[in-house]
C-alpha cells in the first residue's frame, strides 16, 4: 500500500470515528435533553432533545456513506442515504 492510500484509509477512518461519535453523543444528548425537558415542562428543551434525534439519523447516514466510499469508491448513493438525506432535510426545513 503507498502512502497515499494510507492516508486516504485513516482519513475513512477518522470520518468513520466522527460518525459513531456524532451517533452516540447525540443520543446521549437527546435522551438527557427530553428527560429534563419532561421533568421541568420545558417545551424548549424537549425540541432541542428531539432535534438531537435528526442528527442521530444524519450521522447515520454519514457511517453509511464512509462504508460505502472505503469499500466501492465507485459506488452510487444507496436507497438508505438517499431516504435519510431526504427525512434531514425535510425535519430541518419543516
Amino acid at each position: 500500500m503507498t502512502t497515499h492510500e494510507t492516508n486516504v484509509q485513516r482519513y475513512y477512518q477518522y470520518a468513520l470515528w466522527l460518525g459513531l461519535f456524532t451517533v452516540f453523543y447525540n443520543l446521549l444528548e437527546g435522551l438527557v435533553s427530553i428527560f429534563f425537558g419532561i421533568q421541568d415542562e420545558t417545551l424548549t428543551l424537549f425540541g432541542f432533545g428531539m432535534d438531537s434525534f435528526i442528527e442521530i439519523l444524519s450521522g447515520i447516514g454519514i457511517i453509511a456513506m464512509v462504508l460505502r466510499i472505503r469499500h466501492n469508491p465507485d459506488a452510487s448513493t444507496t436507497p438508505f442515504e438517499n431516504n435519510a438525506l431526504r427525512v434531514i432535510r425535510s425535519a430541518h426545513l419543516g
